[in-house]
């Protein structure tokens, strides 16, 4: 199947009811503006793969548990619109039961005229105080994504290969990065691999599929901002642990914020596990566009008065430049 072109599908975008609805193309979706649950519903190609659902946000703090979608003045609206994509500006607050207020949120939800992907940036901020040196006791920071898959095979991205297995109605499969080099695999499934050492691209994301399509979801620099823990149950439910429970509280004090990046992805049953994989390889190193060396240094000055390290321009002093670059690459993280 060939790809659609972005500019070949018009972005289609209604605020006029309760929630914000937008068609891609192959993709059509929806934004609750009261009480915010992050994606609503979702089709492709006509096919539903999520259904009315009380997920989205949640936190957890010495017990007790806020969420997103307990917050009816949640504001959503429609940030910026262009023929090649419309961007979804929600915020509010974490709610406990009685109203109980956590953290601030704020969630940009990004669609693609022609494209069946979603990305999205989420910050919550500590504004509970009252005193700065105030802290809150974070247990669990979460996004949940009930789909309708019931059943479903998993595949999890790793280090080196994709870890896959079909899910029964009460299985789970996970993938938990403990550190910034170590990660493990449970449930059904069985595993571990290295980030840092190795800095894959391929890790980070989980997928539940069946017949009918798929979800897919990840998180940009996932072994860099450890610890994290992606799962999917046989109930078709996915969870995106921003901050998992199963690891040690962490003290957020008051006016500390944090920001995470996540692409869902919507997929048909025929797209492939390459084709998975590149896309969220992609995500963790987006294709740039950029200019020969000499134009950031000896043609513009944009980083003072430096040339590039070519060995023509150094002639028998290269080796020496050439052992000194070697150094520095080895010891940048130590540097003072």
């Amino acid at each position: 199947r060939q790809p659609r072109i972005a500019n070949e599908t018009k972005l289609q975008v209604d605020e006029s009811g309760e929630r914000i609805e937008i068609a891609t193309g192959p993709l059509r979706f929806s934004v609750r503006k009261d009480g915010f649950n992050g994606i609503a519903e979702a089709w492709l190609e006509g096919r539903q793969l999520i259904s009315n659902h009380d997920g989205g946000l949640l936190m957890k703090a010495g017990g007790v548990v806020y969420r997103s979608n307990q917050d009816s003045s949640s504001r959503v609206e429609i940030e910026k619109q262009t023929p090649s994509y419309v961007r979804i500006k929600a915020e509010g607050k974490l709610l406990g039961i009685g109203g109980k207020e956590g953290f601030d949120y704020l969630c940009r939800l990004t669609a693609y005229a022609g494209l069946s992907r979603i990305e999205s940036q989420v910050t919550v901020f500590n504004t509970m105080g009252p005193a700065q040196k105030d802290h809150v006791p974070l247990e669990l920071l979460r996004w949940e994504i009930p789909t309708v898959l019931s059943e479903p095979s998993v595949l999890i991205g790793g280090e080196r290969q994709i870890y896959r297995s079909p899910l029964a109605s009460d299985d789970t499969a996970w993938i938990y990065q403990k550190d910034s080099d170590e990660y493990e695999l449970g449930g059904v499934l069985v595993g571990k691999g290295n980030g840092k050492s190795t800095k894959p691209l391929s890790t980070g994301w989980i997928d539940a599929r069946t017949q009918s399509g798929g979800v897919a979801v990840g998180v940009r620099w996932f072994w860099q901002l450890h610890p994290k823990v992606l799962q999917a149950d046989g109930r078709g439910n996915l969870r995106i642990d921003l901050y998992p429970e199963v690891h040690q509280q962490l003290d957020i004090y008051t006016g500390v914020s944090r920001t995470h990046d996540l692409l869902f992805y919507f997929h048909s049953a025929g797209d492939s596990e390459k084709q998975l994989r590149d896309i969220f390889a992609g995500f963790q190193k987006p294709l740039r566009a950029m200019a020969p060396l000499r134009w950031y240094t000896r043609d513009t000055g944009a980083f003072g008065k430096l040339v590039e390290a070519e060995p023509e321009l150094f002639g028998q002093n290269w080796p020496l430049v050439e052992k000194y670059l070697s150094w520095w690459k080895a010891n940048f993280d130590n540097l003072k």
